[in-house]
């Protein structure tokens, strides 16, 4: 036996079992809340979020305060921070919001920060407002944030043999980045072929049919009359097509 080969063989595993494994930390984002905001002025919020790998989305949450959803929308990279631009709120519309920042890296691991709630203010009352100084950045805060408002939702219709006009929508919830659609349109197509997927995430999708076209199946109308969310699994029967 060669005592070279042996002996770097034998360091080789020394080392490898000495080797630590492969960091897969959630990332560290750092914010520091701000005080207020000024009514009728864009406001701008910013973090630091800082990773073991590669960063995937960080996002911005933000809601009335009281409501149940939020709106998000995406925080770009500015060299230093992540940052976003809200659109100036008019007075008297809102008195604060809530807000929290989430980041998600490339292995799915996510960090958020707290809940914040952030006042709205006059200028006499507002001494360090999170105020969008950027006139260009400040025009094109608008346009981002009512695309935050909506549901990205895709609309399929399809033709179809035993159903008639359906109508298939895709919803990107919350954590999806984007849906993509693979069909091609107007092409006949075949029970079992990828019609799209989301990017990344998992989200739900509706389909609408027209009107005595199907019957849902009997335990999925029970359950609905008594408000019970139903799990359906692959192959599962939902609704069959109404005879006369």
């Amino acid at each position: 036996m060669n005592p070279f080969l042996f002996a770097s063989a034998s360091v080789a595993a020394l080392l490898s079992a000495g080797a630590p494994a492969p960091l897969n930390d959630p990332p560290s984002v750092e914010h520091q809340p701000v005080e207020c905001a000024l009514v009728a002025r864009p406001m701008e919020l910013c973090a630091t979020v800082l990773d073991d790998g590669d960063i995937a989305k960080v996002r911005l949450y933000f809601r009335k305060p009281g409501e149940k959803e939020y709106f998000v929308t995406e925080m770009a990279f500015e060299g230093a921070q992540f940052c976003a631009t809200l659109p100036a709120v008019k007075a008297g519309k809102l008195k604060s919001l809530e807000y929290y920042i989430q980041a998600i890296d490339t292995e799915y691991e996510s960090k958020r920060t707290s809940t914040y709630q952030v006042p709205l203010q006059t200028e006499d009352e507002c001494g360090f407002p999170a105020v969008q100084k950027d006139a260009k950045k400040a025009a094109t805060s608008l346009h981002t944030a009512l695309g935050a408002l909506q549901r990205h939702v895709f609309e399929s219709p399809a033709t179809t043999e035993s159903f008639g006009e359906v109508l298939l929508l895709e919803v990107g919830a919350t954590c999806v980045g984007s849906i993509v659609q693979t069909y091609t349109s107007g092409a006949s197509i075949a029970k079992g072929d990828e019609k799209g997927y989301f990017r990344f995430g998992g989200s739900c999708f509706i389909t609408i049919f027209e009107p005595g076209k199907i019957r849902f199946s009997n335990d999925l109308i029970e359950h609905s009359r008594a408000g019970r969310e139903v799990y359906a699994r692959m192959g599962d029967v939902a609704a069959r097509v109404q005879t006369a």
